[in-house]
């Protein structure tokens, strides 16, 4: 299922609640391809005669708030969908940090960091 497990784990060890760590088991379903378990899922009846309405409406929040573009404010957004985002993207860093550097910059879109700060450039850091 994608990275969906990793996440949810690291929510997991954290104390996350159950609805959290199953939303985040979720939370990349339209990532997935389509031989993957995913496709049994394929509308959102499935998802909420399966998992309830409460974890499919915490699912429908995260992916909305995952493809916004500006970030919304923190205070406007349910802090496990936060939480499940932060932890995405903690996974995404570990496991772009065991690839080679030249894998890592083609991922990233960066060969080098480009901005002073960081460079960690006087200044810009305290």
């Amino acid at each position: 299922m994608g990275e969906g497990l990793p996440v949810a784990l690291i929510l997991a060890e954290h104390g996350a609640d159950p609805m959290t760590v199953i939303t985040a088991v979720l939370h990349d379903l339209e990532d997935v391809g389509a031989q993957d378990v995913a496709m049994e899922f394929t509308s959102d009846t499935a998802l909420r005669a399966t998992f309830g309405d409460a974890i499919v409406d915490l699912l429908c929040e995260f992916t909305a708030f995952d493809r916004s573009g500006p970030i919304p404010p923190p205070e406007t957004t349910d802090r496990r969908v936060l939480a499940i985002k932060v932890a995405d993207r903690l996974h995404n860093m570990r496991a772009i940090s065991c690839l080679h550097p030249e894998v890592q910059g083609q991922i990233t879109g960066l060969r080098r960091p480009h901005h002073p700060a960081a460079r960690g450039g006087r200044g810009y850091l305290p």
